[in-house]
């Protein structure tokens, strides 16, 4: 299983877009969050990046916009949530909801992994405790792409009454048997120490019950697999749904405009 998108939009660009935008202030947000940048009018204001500490490691997070549920993006395996998701949909998810992208460990802006193996567990249990030291209060929209997708229908088996909504953004059905000398599955052969052998495992003989919480599966036309592989996840929930979009598997990239609606549907 290679679960890796391919980045088509880099930091410097995110950069530039931000320093051409600006960063609104705190009176501007109307949140307790001060911009260390300098003030700037903008109807969905833009949060300095901030580097949290958990556990010895470093975590690159920012967040825009306002409103509740707050919208936590998830990008896929060995990816970073500072590129995987382009600024047309968080611009649109802002608009009405504060929405934040982060760096999982060993990728992107965020420091190495502390562990030299890692589970889902370790992996939840550090975004919560990232989300509440960089103040990103819930309930919780998760959105996440290929194994972004898989953590995020993890996180909202763990911490069930803080989520608000589950997207899943091309995720394919788990694999019980996924060979383990595939490269990108096991600890030692991914940037991030995940073990994406067990989680497979994990959600293939015991996929969670998250009641009626929303859910929406998005499969992508030439994604990772079909309709009929990823209509696994309808099973999550009595409110799940499964939606086709036209585009391929970084779906975010191809549709933004259509994914956040999406979104915003379970916000």
């Amino acid at each position: 299983m290679d679960r890796r998108v391919l980045q088509s939009v880099v930091w410097v660009t995110l950069v530039i877009a931000v320093v051409l935008t600006g960063c609104s202030s705190a009176e501007n947000s109307g949140e307790g969050a001060t911009a260390t940048g300098d003030a700037a009018s903008t109807p969905t204001p833009t949060e300095e990046p901030s580097i949290v500490e958990v556990d010895g490691t470093q975590v690159w997070v920012q967040c825009q916009g306002a409103g509740e549920p707050t919208i936590v993006l998830e990008a896929g395996s060995d990816s970073q949530g500072s590129t995987d998701f382009p600024v047309e949909l968080i611009d649109d998810l802002a608009a009405t909801n504060r929405t934040c992208t982060y760096d999982r460990p060993g990728t992107g802006m965020s420091g190495r992994p502390a562990e030299q193996e890692r589970t889902v567990d370790d992996v939840n249990r550090l975004l919560r405790h990232v989300l509440k030291a960089a103040d990103v209060a819930g309930p919780y929209v998760l959105a996440g792409n290929s194994g972004g997708g898989i953590l995020s229908i993890e996180f909202a088996r763990r911490y069930r009454d803080e989520m608000a909504g589950l997207v899943l953004l091309d995720v394919p059905g788990p694999q019980r048997d996924l060979d383990p000398t595939l490269h990108g599955v096991s600890p030692e052969t991914n940037t991030e120490n995940m073990d994406w052998v067990e989680l497979e495992h994990r959600l293939a003989i015991d996929p969670p019950d998250l009641g009626d919480l929303p859910v929406v599966i998005v499969t992508a036309t030439f994604g990772q697999s079909d309709v009929k592989d990823q209509a696994y996840w309808l099973a999550l929930s009595s409110s799940a749904e499964q939606v086709e979009l036209e585009g391929d598997h970084a779906i975010q990239m191809s549709a933004p405009t259509e994914v956040a609606d999406l979104i915003s549907s379970v916000s």
